[in-house]
């Protein structure tokens, strides 16, 4: 498959290509040189942080950390 580049640098990935590797728009795609080609790869987000600390309440334990630090200093 052959593509044209654009003014600014752009080249379209064809539809084929990228529905094969679930290249999405927003998606982050990386692009690197090997010998005389530039080769463009799918970046794999990292799993996303939120829900990964569920079951624990954190702001309770933090908390009861507190109220016992001012029993204790009330106590000294």
């Amino acid at each position: 498959m052959y593509q044209t580049v654009g003014p600014r640098g752009e080249v379209v990935i064809p539809a084929e290509i990228r529905e094969q590797l679930g290249i999405e728009p927003g998606d982050v795609v990386t692009c690197w040189r090997e010998a005389d080609r530039i080769v463009i790869g799918r970046e794999r987000p990292s799993s996303p942080l939120k829900g990964r600390f569920t079951g624990g309440s954190l702001t309770g334990s933090l908390e009861r950390e507190r109220a016992a630090d001012r029993r204790r200093e009330c106590d000294r």
